[in-house]
């Protein structure tokens, strides 16, 4: 977390630490944040340590809407797109384009 840089944050014994990403800190209104994920490699004495790490990735349906009191509302795919194309931007509208998954 940050505390004018990044450090570590406190470990809350039997606790896990969850990363959510940006459609869910739009559905919650941002009550739930999301951060920039960074993944430093430990060194030193830390390097030796067992570190466990498990990705699961979680999305909507295409056609979901994801719903807000702060936001207008999208679609789930109109979302990853803005996303996409906010990350990689292109003039060219067929590049970067997330796949109609029912024509896959």
């Amino acid at each position: 977390f940050w505390v004018g840089h990044l450090s570590p944050p406190p470990p809350i014994t039997g606790a896990i630490t969850c990363n959510i990403g940006d459609m869910l800190m739009r559905w919650s209104s941002d009550r739930l944040i999301s951060n920039l994920h960074r993944v430093v490699m430990p060194s030193g004495e830390d390097a030796a340590k067992s570190r466990y790490s498990m990705a699961f990735f979680l999305q909507p349906d295409d056609s979901a809407l994801i719903e807000s009191d702060k936001y207008e509302t999208v679609t789930a795919r109109e979302m990853i797109q803005g996303r996409v194309r906010a990350y990689w931007p292109t003039t060219d509208k067929t590049k970067f384009r997330v796949p109609d998954k029912s024509k896959i």
